[in-house]
């Protein structure tokens, strides 16, 4: 071989590793171009959304009233009488409301305290409430019409506990009778005797 061939075979032999050098190199780029690509994609911000249910909460009340005025406080004095001797009855209707925005049950009780020097008057009395809107009778003898309420039927104050009536919120209203007598077998220690009657309407909301 002639010194021209061999240095002819020498560059082709540098060619062909240089081609394979370089050739492995761009494979390699290439590679880490379609890496790096991956990975910049994966790196990308994410468009998002969101929405809200919002909701509001308030209370209702209770509130329990007597008579077209809606007073809490009502001085029942049609329903007082003096001069009572045994037999003697009065009678006289109360309006109870339910002003408040809640439905509710309402009871009455009674309580009574004596004055004077006298005592046991309000032990000695009956009390009797109906459902009646009107009364009957005059002068010393004033009654309520109609059924007794369950737990108000010719009891002492004391011992008033008249079952849970209901009312709607806002418009529900009743008129009830309220008769109090001195029965007529009255103990002639009750003479110049006295006393008062508070009857207390407690309503539960439904």
């Amino acid at each position: 071989m002639s010194s021209t061939e061999e240095r002819a075979g020498n560059r082709a032999a540098r060619t062909s590793w240089w081609r394979r050098l370089t050739g492995d190199k761009v494979k390699a780029l290439l590679s880490l171009g379609v890496v790096l690509g991956v990975g910049a994609v994966g790196t990308m911000a994410a468009w998002t959304d969101n929405a809200t249910a919002t909701s509001t909460f308030s209370t209702g009340n209770v509130q329990i009233r007597l008579t077209d005025n809606n007073v809490q406080a009502y001085g029942f004095t049609t329903l007082s009488m003096t001069n009572m001797a045994p037999g003697y009855s009065k009678a006289s209707v109360l309006k109870v409301k339910n002003t408040g925005s809640l439905d509710f049950g309402y009871t009455i009780s009674a309580a009574a305290t004596d004055s004077g020097n006298v005592a046991g008057l309000g032990a000695g009395l009956r009390v009797k409430i109906t459902a009646d809107t009107t009364v009957s009778g005059s002068g010393n003898a004033i009654t309520c019409s109609g059924t007794a309420l369950t737990g108000a039927n010719g009891v002492a104050p004391a011992a008033v506990n008249a079952a849970a009536r209901n009312l709607v919120g806002t418009t529900g209203n009743e008129t009830l009778c309220f008769q109090v007598s001195l029965p007529t077998d009255a103990s002639t220690q009750l003479q110049s005797a006295s006393t008062s009657i508070v009857f207390t309407f407690t309503a539960t909301n439904l």
